[in-house]
């Protein structure tokens, strides 16, 4: 609590692996599920996951969005899909 006091984020999220994620924000929580797909590899899907909710948000997803996003993004990526649709309009 004294490091989220400290340095008063927009949103802190919690990955869950196979069931998802969870983000809290100062509005909520969300939890954004992870979908079913056969999973060929978890290696870097914590980086994948990183990277959609950063893409997302910085391009103007709120943060349920932003988390919804990077579930999918992740689950993708661990399915070993090389083509992951990331969108998010402002």
């Amino acid at each position: 609590y004294e490091m989220r006091r400290q340095l008063n984020p927009e949103m802190a999220v919690i990955t869950l692996g196979r069931s998802g994620a969870i983000g809290y924000t100062a509005t909520g929580t969300v939890h954004a599920p992870a979908l079913t797909v056969p999973v060929q590899h978890t290696h870097g899907a914590g980086a994948a996951f990183s990277g959609g909710l950063a893409h997302s948000y910085l391009s103007g997803a709120d943060a349920s969005q932003a988390v919804h996003t990077a579930c999918q993004v992740a689950t993708m990526h661990c399915h070993g899909s090389s083509q992951i649709p990331i969108s998010a309009s402002r």
